[in-house]
């Protein structure tokens, strides 16, 4: 006992030492802090919470962002494949979730489900009546985000007993999936009828368990909303999606892939290879602009005010210019704060300079020659993780 307390002890001296030493850290960033730092800030650490909380949802509904094209509420896109729309039109869903309904015969499947309002029911008993569809056998589930898995349960009272299939995190433990979940696996096979295969395929990024599924005899691919079929998508972890994308365009070319069925937005028919290698390029390029924005701002033929160091929310700003919509600059922050993360690691040292975290939301690039210490060698910033999270 008086080990076991004398341990515990320690413990307790240990963790005060370190939070104590943490508050010491934090109170020392807010004193350097400019206006437009911790404006970023708050920003930036509100964005998982006013993203998703309701009043944020509800004021992006109905307003799809301008240029979106124009999506039917039902239209057949192949013998084998359907999309119903989910009709939750918003800044971020587009003009809606995409629902695909997919095979040949009486029984067929649902790849995602929609967010469930009430509009959508109608829509969907009808689209499935005129397919002459008698039973939903499954529900295939992109990723579990809610205007995805929002309305399992309206198709539950449609067709009670039906199966949801969810990929399952490696590690995870199945017996905590509730009852009516079925969970896949990576490159599992489902057989939805004699004429129509598909294969589950883990591609994480724009979420942990987001999967895509190849539709084996049309050469296409449901990409959920990796791939978007208008704009550009969010993610969770920046290395992760690039190499996401770039598996998909591997796959793409080697197998062929013609037709993009998004989680969002317009099919392509014929465009897989070609929009998915214009979300890889976009990411080089978005980079690029972040980069060429810092390196500007800090240039030494600027004027003194140009050479400040930039906030994530001024790059946003610079980068996406002010006509963003407000409730996508969480989103395009978020996508910011994970390219400097990037940027400000050791591998991303160029031959002219390195992006460097002057603070909690403060950035700068800076020559080589600058970043030199007194042994001469390079010396790249850190990522700082409380900034440049994207998660």
């Amino acid at each position: 006992q008086r080990r076991a307390r004398f341990a515990m002890r320690r413990i307790v001296v240990a963790a005060s030492r370190r939070l104590f030493r943490g508050l010491r850290e934090a109170v020392d960033a807010c004193r350097r802090a400019t206006a437009a730092e911790v404006l970023s800030v708050c920003v930036a650490t509100s964005r998982r919470a006013a993203t998703w909380v309701p009043t944020l949802k509800i004021a992006a509904r109905g307003t799809p962002p301008r240029g979106v094209p124009a999506v039917a509420a039902f239209e057949t896109h192949s013998p084998r494949v359907s999309r119903v729309l989910a009709q939750n039109p918003g800044a971020f869903q587009l003009g809606g979730t995409n629902v695909y309904v997919v095979g040949t015969g009486p029984r067929r499947v649902l790849i995602d489900a929609g967010e469930g309002r009430p509009e959508f029911e109608p829509v969907l008993t009808e689209a499935l009546a005129k397919l002459g569809v008698e039973a939903v056998d499954a529900v295939l589930v992109t990723h579990a985000h809610v205007d995805h898995v929002g309305g399992l349960d309206q198709v539950r009272r449609l067709f009670p007993g039906i199966r949801v299939r969810q990929f399952v995190l490696p590690g995870r433990d199945e017996s905590s999936f509730p009852a009516t979940i079925s969970p896949l696996t990576d490159g599992e096979i489902i057989r939805v009828d004699a004429d129509t295969t598909l294969r589950a395929w883990h591609t994480p990024g724009h979420s942990r368990d987001h999967c895509c599924f190849v539709l084996v005899e049309e050469n296409a691919l449901f990409s959920g909303d990796n791939v978007l079929g208008f704009g550009t998508s969010w993610f969770e972890d920046l290395e992760t999606y690039v190499a996401s994308l770039r598996a998909m365009h591997d796959t793409a070319v080697r197998e062929n892939l013609r037709t993009l069925y998004p989680g969002h937005g317009p099919v392509s028919m014929h465009g897989a290879l070609e929009r998915i290698k214009y979300y890889v390029d976009h990411r080089t390029d978005r980079e690029r602009n972040i980069l060429d924005c810092l390196r500007e701002s800090t240039s030494s033929s600027s004027s003194r005010r140009r050479r400040r160091p930039l906030t994530s929310l001024q790059l946003v700003r610079r980068v996406y210019g002010p006509t963003l919509p407000t409730p996508l600059v969480f989103a395009a922050q978020s996508n910011v704060l994970a390219h400097l993360g990037k940027l400000a690691s050791a591998s991303s040292l160029d031959d002219g300079g390195a992006v460097v975290n002057l603070n909690v939301d403060l950035w700068v690039w800076r020559p080589v020659g600058v970043l030199r210490g007194d042994d001469g060698v390079p010396r790249p910033a850190v990522r700082n993780k409380n900034a440049a999270s994207s998660s």
